[in-house]
This record gives structure tokens, C-alpha cells and sequence, in this order.
């Protein structure tokens, strides 16, 4: 078998030879090499002899390095495939999760999350005394509404008041979510009374300026939203039903009150 070195194989031969008559070791070295039907790979081990004399043998390794490099081809894919196949898992369980915690119409976390977000919350931040607030919101006569306009009409509705909610609340630890039909949650951490009224005030001026058109309803010619609004220290707090009790309590007195109002209360205990 004619075999052809370019010149750097012949300088890496050269190389080979001397490093073993140096260091009177046998010296190994595999190197890719043209023939006239392809290139192949030679397994060289150069054995040292007296007077300067080295005995080279050439192994075919051709075969053994193709099974090798196709391997690794194949490991290569299979890590591919199975970063890829990970990939996929974990969106699929983010989905999942999110799915989980959010309400499928609104996108906004569901009651469930936010129940579990709320008791976590006033447990974590009882024993520092903090502010907490919660809004409790209502829109007005929206049975009346998906009576007048059919229920497509009405989930459009939820899904444009659930944006006005994104808009108005601001901060990551903010916690925004649909209660049930037409009632909605906001919880504010270390929120004051001051700050809580102004989300609230956010709301109704930017539900107002949506001018969802609402004839059925007996407050105003477009959608309207009560909102009851209780602020607390997180340790007078028992858990989460008691505020949202609170809270729904000022929500009554809003629709007393004609709808399309905020009532606001400073929870002291006695």
C-alpha cells in the first residue's frame, strides 16, 4: 500500500524518530495519512535500536478510528436529542405550572393561588409588623351585562378588566388574580393606606377610560367597578379569609353606596 506525508508528517515523523532514540522508549502516535484509495489512519510505534537505528511498525487503524469518530457522531445526536427532549420536559412543566395557578380566561392567578399566596405572605411577614393592603373588586351589574350582550361579550369584558389590573398594579411582589365570575383580588404587600387607594383609583379611572359600553347597567352607560379596600398590620391579621372578610365588607358599603365607588378601611384591632 503506497502511502503519501504531506511535509508537516514528515517533520512530525522526524519529531517521532528522535523523541524515542532520546529517550530509549518505544513512542506512539497516530496520524492520518493519504493512499491512493483514501485517507487513512496508522497506528506508528517506533521502537528504539542500538547505533541510532529505530524500528518503525505501522498498524491500520483506519476502521477502529471510523467505529470511533461515528460513536462519538452518535453520542454527540443522542446528547443532542436528550438536551433538546429536557428542553421540551421543562417547558411542558412550566406550562403545566402556570396552568396550574392561573385563570385559563384572564391569564391572572386563580383563587387557589392566591389564597396560598396570601396565607404565605401574612405568615413570612408577622412577626415584622408590616403593612399589608387587599382590594377586593366587583364589577357592576355584570349580569346584567352578559345578559345584554352574551357571554363572549362578557369574557371579552373580564379580559380587557384583568388588563386595566396589570396596568394599575406595578410592582414584581404584587399579587393580582381573578376570585371568582366577576370579583377580583389584589394583595400589596407593604402597602400603606395611601398607596392602596391609588391602585384603586387607577383601576376605576382606567376601566373608565376603556368606555366598555354597559346599557344594562343602573349605574352608567359603561362598565363599572366597585372596589372595597382594607389596609392592616400583617400581625392583627389571623389569616387570609379575615382580611378578605374585611375587605369585602367595604365592598359591601361601595354597592350600598351606588357602585362605581371605593370604600376604605384601616383594620385596628381592639
Amino acid at each position: 500500500m503506497g502511502l503519501l506525508l504531506d511535509e508537516a508528517q514528515h517533520l512530525q515523523a522526524r519529531e517521532l524518530f528522535e523523541a524515542a532514540l532520546h529517550t530509549q522508549r518505544e513512542v506512539h502516535l497516530n496520524m492520518p495519512i493519504r493512499s491512493p484509495d483514501g485517507e487513512r489512519f496508522i497506528d506508528w510505534m517506533v521502537v528504539p535500536l542500538p547505533d541510532r537505528h529505530v524500528l518503525l511498525i505501522g498498524r491500520d487503524a483506519t476502521r477502529e478510528y471510523d467505529l470511533h469518530h461515528s460513536l462519538r457522531r452518535c453520542e454527540e445526536e443522542l446528547e443532542r436529542l436528550l438536551t433538546k427532549h429536557i428542553s421540551i420536559l421543562e417547558d411542558q412543566n412550566r406550562k403545566l405550572s402556570t396552568l396550574s395557578v392561573t385563570d385559563h380566561l384572564t391569564g391572572l392567578y386563580n383563587r387557589r393561588y392566591l389564597d396560598e399566596q396570601l396565607n404565605q405572605i401574612l405568615k413570612n411577614e408577622k412577626r415584622d409588623n408590616r403593612l399589608i393592603s387587599l382590594l377586593l373588586c366587583d364589577i357592576d351589574h355584570f349580569k346584567n351585562y352578559n345578559d345584554t350582550y352574551g357571554h363572549p361579550a362578557g369574557d371579552k369584558a373580564l379580559q380587557a378588566v384583568a388588563h386595566v389590573l396589570r396596568r394599575c398594579l406595578h410592582r414584581k411582589e404584587d399579587i393580582v388574580a381573578r376570585y371568582g365570575g366577576e370579583e377580583f383580588v389584589a394583595i400589596l404587600p407593604e402597602t400603606d393606606s395611601d398607596g392602596a387607594m391609588k391602585v384603586a383609583q387607577c383601576i376605576q379611572q382606567k376601566l373608565g377610560n376603556e368606555h366598555i359600553i354597559h346599557f344594562g347597567s343602573n349605574t352608567e352607560s359603561h362598565l363599572t367597578m366597585s372596589i372595597g379596600v382594607v389596609t392592616a398590620e400583617v400581625s392583627t391579621i389571623h389569616d387570609g379569609k379575615m382580611l378578605i372578610d374585611l375587605a369585602d365588607r367595604q365592598l359591601y358599603e361601595a354597592k350600598r353606596r351606588g357602585r362605581d365607588t371605593v370604600m376604605f378601611a384601616r383594620y385596628v384591632k381592639n
